[in-house]
């Protein structure tokens, strides 16, 4: 038996936050998993032909950076006269 993923593995496969997963899994919109107990798995090739049904041969989309509050621009630089 292959190992199981966890969602934090399946998510980084992905490309996409546990977070966002989460919400995936919710609305229908993510691989087929199973559970151990209570926590969620993954069979890698189910996940690889989930991945090949919604990108084709293509890899999933690079992650966006979210506009974090983190990320504050900074006033400009004050001209000299």
């Amino acid at each position: 038996m292959e190992k199981q993923l966890t969602a934090k593995e399946v998510a980084a496969a992905l490309k996409i936050s546990l977070r966002t997963l989460e919400v995936r899994i919710r609305s229908g919109n993510a691989p087929r998993f199973y559970f151990v107990g209570n926590l969620r798995r993954w069979e890698p090739k189910i996940l690889q032909a989930w991945i090949e049904e919604q990108y084709g041969n293509a890899s999933p989309p690079p992650r966006r950076r979210s506009k974090s509050s983190n990320t504050q621009s900074l006033p400009p630089a004050e001209i000299e006269k």
